[in-house]
């Protein structure tokens, strides 16, 4: 799970700075721009929390109903030696809960829904969260400011 995240990261830090260098050596004039990636990254970061919530919960929906049934039982017996504190010990699993339709219905709204938002700011460089442009002006050109 650790390699997981650490290779999405550095996927991540790889993109910001091939927009560094793409963004120096347009604007700039052929020059890579010297700006810190680390405002370029924080300009991008925000579309990032609702895929990844969206994969979460697709990922993981089925797991949770199922095994979430499970916590009953565990609860009325910890250690699993056969004790019943709560009475639910011999609590089963209903795997009819939910059908595999009605997982895969669950799994194709989180996914559409929670990479939509994140395609859905405008490409003028502003976010909600932030009030300032997200792009500079080239010296020469000829932005209106």
């Amino acid at each position: 799970m650790i390699a997981c995240v650490l290779i999405a990261a550095s996927l991540f830090r790889l993109g910001i700075l091939g927009m560094r260098f793409a963004g120096g050596a347009l604007i700039g004039g052929g020059e890579v721009s010297r700006e810190r990636t680390g405002p370029l990254a924080l300009r991008f970061v925000h579309s990032l929390i609702p895929i990844a919530a969206a994969y979460a919960i697709a990922h993981y929906f089925s797991f949770l109903v199922y095994q979430g049934q499970s916590v009953a039982g565990l609860l009325s017996d910890p250690p699993g030696h056969g004790s019943n504190l709560l009475g639910t010990a011999h609590a089963s699993v209903d795997y009819n809960l939910v059908s595999a339709t009605g997982i895969w219905y669950v799994q194709v709204a989180a996914l559409v829904l929670g990479t939509s938002p994140a395609s859905s700011w405008p490409m003028t460089g502003r976010s909600p969260s932030t009030s300032g442009p997200a792009t500079r002006c080239a010296p020469r050109a000829g932005c209106s400011r």
